[in-house]
């Protein structure tokens, strides 16, 4: 999946009959993964729209009328250097960092890996904030910028138990999740001053 600002590719195995590749709507999706910590997810897919039952929820989507696109995309491989943390320590993290923007939440932060830890800062003409997330640092990273915005919502469908693996190999390169053998996001960083 993709929205022309992160690309997440996600591979669960599934009961029941392949269906055509279908494009559905991002909204639908999110509310699917609200709910994903009541129970299995049973989709059902029509020629024009998307039935999902889990838990007590019913959500039912229209699907977007057009061909889904053939698409391939070569992952680059995990480099040796980045960090691995806790997915609710970074998204603690992220929202301690955003409190000096005024309820809005953080449109941009550095991630600096150091000893032990990742420190998530964020900066606004209100003030600077710094928190950190306990982490296991592979090699040396260079600090980059992410959009919380854009990485957290990939973040808060997955277990609280999960580690998140980080590959980053400088400011500019994509930054590379990794829950092996599952699920994988690709963010392109942000520009930090």
């Amino acid at each position: 999946a993709t929205d022309g600002r992160r690309l997440v590719e996600i591979q669960v195995p599934c009961d029941g009959p392949d269906h055509p590749p279908a494009i559905v709507p991002p909204r639908a999706l999110s509310l699917i993964a609200d709910h994903t910590g009541e129970g299995p997810v049973t989709l059902a897919f029509g020629d024009r729209a998307l039935h999902a039952a889990v838990g007590d929820a019913t959500i039912l989507s229209r699907l977007v009328d057009g061909n889904h696109p053939v698409m391939r995309f070569d992952w680059p491989k995990v480099p040796a250097t980045g960090f691995d943390v806790p997915v609710t320590a970074l998204l603690d993290a992220f929202r301690r960092a955003a409190v000096v923007h005024a309820g809005e939440g953080a449109r941009s932060v550095t991630l600096s890996p150091g000893a032990d830890v990742v420190l998530v800062k964020s900066a606004t003409e209100h003030g600077e904030s710094e928190a950190s997330a306990r982490a296991t640092i592979r090699g040396w990273v260079k600090p980059f910028g992410l959009q919380p915005f854009i990485v957290a919502p990939a973040l808060k469908a997955l277990p609280e138990d999960t580690l998140l693996v980080f590959g980053v190999t400088g400011p500019k390169d994509p930054v590379l999740l990794t829950i092996v053998p599952d699920y994988r996001a690709c963010f392109m960083p942000v520009t930090i001053t």
